[in-house]
């Protein structure tokens, strides 16, 4: 398997960087939270539709046919577009509606007398599966739409303030809880010296998994200022609320003539408390799982890697998260994300002797909750 890696230095999170959402959660989970060094704060988008040439037409008959008009824009609302889509529909008509369910992820476009049809038929640059419409014969108003929309996409905005090299990146939330992003979301990563996502130089797909999106760039590691993650989960059941998660953007230092040598252990830990009452009827006080990795042990290593674990824990010490790849190229492990996790040291490195300068050295962490 590769080296393992440690990535400790979030370039979103630096002085000179700023970062923004397609949508966010005021207060409680705007984008800055995103780039927190821990996990007890996080980005939570609302929903955002994004209209434009593209998808901003919605075409009716009330006894004549008619063709209403989206205003370009990204509404950060399931119940901010339904209002876009009232306001257009009556702008060439009269008496329409539409809802949004926060429960169903529904539109429903109705009116409230005369003629409804929504003429699904006509396509051109239409909003209809923009709103969940995909039916392909015209129907009356009335009926919700035929699937859920959490959203068109979510896009999260990273300005470094100058051209960094990323070699890796990270998408992840609460290490008890499944990723809110599904696995059958479409999800992008692009870097660009410019501020124009339209021509951006760089894109990746990423594949999400239950434990979050964990991407390393070594092979081709992107030297630029700007970048973006999209990720478009429309259908996910329980979006949009649900959404909530950490970014990560930077890159990791590797130690280059030794490996970790057989035998480190990785368990999960359940620090929950279970009593029992006199007639023996359990009581739990459920307390968030998480991974401690030990025996993770470097013989024989170089001055040169030495000096890469000793900087790493000076930056680092005991309380600055760092994220630890084990097998950052999934040899021997499931997926890159199974082990690969945000830590903290659990203790300081220690260092042994071995010849010249030559060194063996046993690291612990510990996964970081809250």
């Amino acid at each position: 398997m590769a080296n393992f890696r440690m990535a400790y230095d979030n370039f979103a999170a630096a002085s000179g960087a700023s970062v923004s959402a397609s949508s966010e959660l005021a207060v409680a989970g705007t984008a800055a939270f995103a780039v927190d060094a821990y996990r007890s704060t996080r980005w939570a988008p609302t929903g955002s539709f994004r209209i434009d040439a593209t998808n901003n037409k919605i075409y009716i008959n009330d006894g004549a046919p008619f063709t209403a008009t989206l205003a370009s824009a990204v509404y950060t609302t399931g119940a901010l577009m339904a209002t876009q889509v009232a306001t257009a529909l009556n702008a060439v008509s009269s008496s329409w509606t539409c809802t949004y369910s926060t429960t169903t992820g529904l539109f429903t476009i109705g009116r409230s007398a005369g003629t409804k049809t929504l003429v699904l038929t006509t396509t051109t640059n239409a909003a209809w599966s923009t709103l969940g419409y995909t039916g392909v014969v015209d129907q009356n108003a009335g009926v919700a739409a035929d699937v859920r929309r959490n959203h068109t996409s979510e896009r999260f905005a990273i300005d470094l303030g100058l051209a960094k090299e990323v070699k890796f990146f990270a998408v992840y939330g609460l290490p008890d809880f499944e990723f809110s992003i599904s696995a059958t979301a479409t999800c992008y990563l692009k870097g660009s010296a410019t501020n124009d996502y339209a021509t951006a130089a760089y894109s990746i797909a990423l594949t999400p998994d239950s434990r979050g999106i964990y991407t390393f760039l070594a092979d081709t590691p992107q030297t630029y200022r700007y970048w973006w993650f999209d990720f478009i989960d429309k259908e996910n059941t329980d979006g949009p609320a649900s959404f909530s998660m950490n970014i990560w953007i930077g890159d990791y230092v590797t130690t280059t003539s030794r490996n970790l040598i057989n035998g480190f252990r990785i368990r999960t830990i359940d620090p929950s408390t279970i009593t029992r009452s006199v007639s023996g009827i359990r009581y739990f006080n459920r307390k968030s799982k998480y991974t401690s990795i030990s025996d993770t042990g470097i013989e024989w290593m170089s001055a040169a890697d030495r000096l890469i674990i000793v900087n790493a824990f000076a930056y680092t010490g005991l309380t600055r998260p760092l994220f630890v790849s084990i097998d950052p190229t999934a040899l021997i492990s499931s997926s890159v994300s199974e082990l690969t996790k945000l830590v903290v040291f659990e203790s300081e490195p220690e260092f042994t002797h071995q010849r010249y300068d030559l060194f063996a050295v046993a690291l612990s962490f510990v996964e970081v909750v809250g």
